[in-house]
């Protein structure tokens, strides 16, 4: 049976002194647990190399425990950057409302030159190219 460095059971109670990292004879790995109040320890995770084979705990997984950490960052530092975001979107919901209102405007004013100049006779109209009129066959009137 395998146990963990001592200095890493260290930083992991230094994170929280609930957490604590065991070898499971069941599946061969150690696990991250944490002690509940009532029921005893549950699992984490289990530590493994990226192709799920044994390795010992190390630094990574006390940066893997920090970064799950959700009781971190304080309630107020949380709704704050909630409420960043959620300007953030409204901000970017008004620029694009405005590009597509713009957008219609520019299509609008196109149109609108293409009516004018036709029924002015006026411009070139909406020609792309020289535009040959075709010859009528048969009986003019």
């Amino acid at each position: 049976m395998y146990t963990a460095d001592r200095n890493f059971i260290k930083d992991l109670k230094l994170i929280d002194k609930d957490l604590n990292c065991k070898y499971s004879n069941r599946i061969g790995l150690f696990k991250i647990t944490y002690k509940r109040p009532v029921g005893g320890e549950i699992p984490i995770f289990w530590i493994e190399e990226e192709d799920e084979s044994f390795r010992f705990p190390d630094r990574r997984d006390i940066a893997r425990v920090w970064r799950s950490d959700s009781n971190r960052d304080s309630v107020r530092s949380a709704l704050n950057g909630a409420s960043y975001k959620l300007k953030k979107m409204e901000e970017k919901k008004k620029q694009d409302q405005r590009e597509e209102a713009r957008a219609r405007t520019r299509e609008d004013r196109r149109i609108l030159s293409q009516k004018f100049n036709k029924l002015a006779g006026s411009g070139k109209g909406n020609s792309t190219f020289m535009r040959v009129t075709p010859k009528t066959k048969g009986v003019k009137f």
